[in-house]
């Protein structure tokens, strides 16, 4: 049984696909006309280990609920563990405020019930494979308080525009969380994935809503880059970001060739 339990996170409001978002959630997108995108975040997790997982959908929820089920098809161990669809509430005021940090908040009681001491947190709009467990001991033995995956591209001026990117020190700590400007072409772009303690992650959650409405987890430990251990680890094979149509179709395109 693993020590860590997953998040599969929504697309934030820098994730546009216009023509498809509209009508369903980037995670739920069809995928080399086999897959979904949601599936690969959530067989990273089933195969490293993990059996509690839960998925947050903040909108159109059908397709992406009608898909994942009970979660059997992904062989998580029901005995062990389970796949939670967990909801935010839209705020009507702007959209702006309807981050992940609102959606954890909505679902506190819920973590807060989980008793794995880690969590392992994933975006649903990404496309990569990767060994969580692997991870997980890197972090585990590094002693850091957290630790970010991050994949190095020499294609950041036209591409990954809509990512953020890990500023690195000598000793692979992340001293800024930034978003990608396009004004150099080598960047080490962000994964959005996290490994934590549960209980520094119900911390950052609760001091990101004091200080504004509007913080997301990015932000957060982009302000506590200074304050805690945060490091970095390099992910290697294939790895694609839907931000938008074009990077949806590439990602598609490239693995068909």
């Amino acid at each position: 049984m693993s020590q860590a339990f997953g998040i599969v996170n929504f697309a934030g409001n820098h994730i546009q696909v216009d023509g498809l978002q509209e009508y369903r959630p980037v995670g739920a997108f069809s995928f080399l006309g086999r897959y979904r995108v949601i599936d690969f975040p959530i067989s990273n997790m089933s195969n490293s280990g993990i059996d509690t997982i839960q998925v947050y959908i903040r909108r159109k929820p059908r397709s992406l609920t009608e898909h994942l089920g009970t979660g059997r098809h992904y062989n998580i161990n029901s005995k062990r563990g389970k796949l939670h669809i967990l909801y935010t509430e839209s705020n009507m005021v702007s959209d702006i405020y309807n981050t992940d940090i609102a959606a954890y908040i909505e679902n506190m009681d819920v973590i807060e019930r989980v008793t794995q001491p880690y969590v392992v947190i994933a975006p649903s709009y990404m496309v990569y494979t990767a060994d969580y467990s692997e991870l997980l001991k890197t972090h585990i033995d590094s002693g850091a308080d957290i630790t970010l995956m991050y994949h190095s591209v020499d294609t950041a001026k036209e591409e990954f525009l809509s990512c953020y990117t890990l500023d690195i020190n000598k000793q692979k700590g992340v001293d800024a969380i930034l978003p990608n400007r396009g004004n150099a072409k080598n960047k080490n772009i962000f994964m959005d994935t996290y490994i934590m303690k549960k209980e520094l992650f119900l911390d950052l959650v609760t001091k990101a809503h004091k200080m504004s409405a509007m913080y997301s987890l990015v932000d957060i430990i982009d302000e506590q880059c200074h304050e805690l251990d945060v490091r970095a680890v390099p992910h290697r094979g294939y790895f694609a970001s839907i931000t938008d149509f074009k990077s949806y179709y590439d990602a598609n395109m490239s693995l068909i060739d």
